[in-house]
């Protein structure tokens, strides 16, 4: 069990689609119980506590974010990638200031 606070941007990145990740990116990971508050973006306000960009076969549970902008959020930023084989179940995502759990996809614009 971890603690993560005051940070930039998000805490944990399970990400795939970046040239540097190669073509696989994270897959088969957890990420549970885990304690996550007050991530928030400079920028825009669309930092996540958990964040999974594109990746496969993970599962979130039994993790707390709270005071952030949003909870977990799942998409995939890249094009051609998609976050596939997701688990997220009993998390505690509360007073986070625009969503709990956020999912989202590429955008050709």
């Amino acid at each position: 069990m971890f603690e993560y606070f005051s940070c930039l941007y998000f805490t944990f990145h399970w990400i795939g689609g970046e040239s540097w990740a190669g073509v696989l990116g994270a897959r088969s990971g957890l990420c549970a119980n885990n304690t996550v508050w007050n991530i928030h973006s400079l920028d825009d306000g669309s930092a996540a506590g958990i964040y999974v960009d594109g990746a496969s076969n993970v599962t979130l549970e039994w993790n707390e974010v709270h005071h952030s902008d949003t909870g977990i959020e799942i998409g995939a930023e890249n094009k051609g990638r998609v976050a596939t084989m997701m688990i997220v179940r009993q998390n505690y995502l509360h007073h986070n200031d625009k969503w709990g759990l956020l999912f989202g996809g590429y955008d050709v614009k």
